[in-house]
């Protein structure tokens, strides 16, 4: 069967961030690419391969998410400070889509020591 943890770990993501004022777009892209892969692959689900994320996302959510939880009144500025790069780099970032001069683009707007401690801590 297909495993469905993504697709909960996005809704978790989506619901954390409408509770704390943040509603993504791009949350919606991921569900929708996740269940595009679904409809696709029904008739062969049982032998289907986990629909999964990239692991170079999966260490970013991470991090994010941290932030995110420990950090929710810095989250203005942080997602202030990330749209002063293009927006289309940052729907690309926050979609997964993004390659790695992107990614340096997003992360250098983002408060170094806050990340920092949440990627060790």
């Amino acid at each position: 069967m297909l495993h469905h943890f993504t697709l909960v770990k996005k809704i978790q993501f989506f619901l954390l961030k409408k509770n704390i004022g943040y509603l993504s777009v791009c949350t919606f892209l991921n569900i929708q690419e996740h269940s595009k892969y679904i409809v696709k692959n029904i008739d062969i689900i049982e032998k289907t391969k986990v629909y999964n994320i990239d692991a170079k996302y999966q260490f970013l959510d991470k991090i994010f998410l941290k932030v995110l939880e420990n950090h929710p009144e810095k989250m203005p500025n942080i997602f202030f400070n990330m749209f002063k790069t293009s927006s289309t780099t940052v729907i690309k970032f926050l979609s997964n889509k993004s390659n790695i001069f992107e990614d340096i683009k997003i992360i250098s707007k983002m408060p170094k020591l806050v990340f920092m401690k949440a990627l060790f801590y």
